[in-house]
């Protein structure tokens, strides 16, 4: 509740002020953030905060603040309700096949802003990532098992010279809980 006064200056009558209580309802904050992918087997609770007084529906008909999904490919809406102040958001969740990590065929390590970096594409989908580059005598070149930290084309502080490289990726696949090597070749181009 805000005390809203409003103070006026008439030519004829002077200043004069009139107050009322009003009640300010807030609109709710709706953000399901960026779509996202899901290994089979996996369960994912999606939507926000709960707040006591706001009611909830989503797309599916359900009506709490957050939902478990975990059968199949979908776009889901949520609308929150605060006394006839309401917003809403949506997000779409894709689930995939399996969860093979997927790194690019090729990088281009010079600092243009494009493919700067190798990196696997979906590192967050999988557990306990760690990973490995040779060069094509099978030296290793780069090791991490940070799935945010990629290799910029370097070794031992110098460029790496433009050839086909091999990784290999080891992870923890949601859901089953299995181990699971892959590996593949990329080119490193300059």
């Amino acid at each position: 509740n805000h005390l809203v006064r409003l103070t006026a200056l008439d030519r004829f009558c002077g200043l004069t002020t009139a107050q009322q209580l009003t009640t300010v309802i807030k609109t709710p904050d709706v953000n399901l953030g960026k779509d996202i992918n899901i290994c089979p087997a996996v369960t994912k609770s999606i939507g926000i905060p709960g707040i006591a007084g706001y009611s909830y529906l989503w797309s599916t008909g359900e009506t709490t603040a957050n939902i478990n999904v975990n059968a199949r490919s979908s776009a889901y809406r949520l609308t929150a309700n605060n006394q006839g102040c309401s917003a809403f958001d949506d997000i779409n969740v894709y689930f995939l096949t399996n969860c093979t990590i997927v790194f690019p065929s090729a990088f281009t390590p010079n600092n243009d802003g494009l493919n700067d970096i190798f990196i696997a594409l979906n590192a967050d989908l999988v557990k306990n990532l760690s990973w490995k580059i040779f060069d094509r005598f099978g030296k290793l070149v780069f090791y991490s098992n940070d799935i945010l930290k990629g290799w910029d084309g370097r070794y031992k502080g110098q460029p790496a010279e433009m050839s086909t490289y091999v990784w290999v990726a080891e992870f923890i696949q949601p859901g089953s809980l299995q181990k699971i090597t892959e590996k593949g070749s990329f080119t490193l181009i300059r």
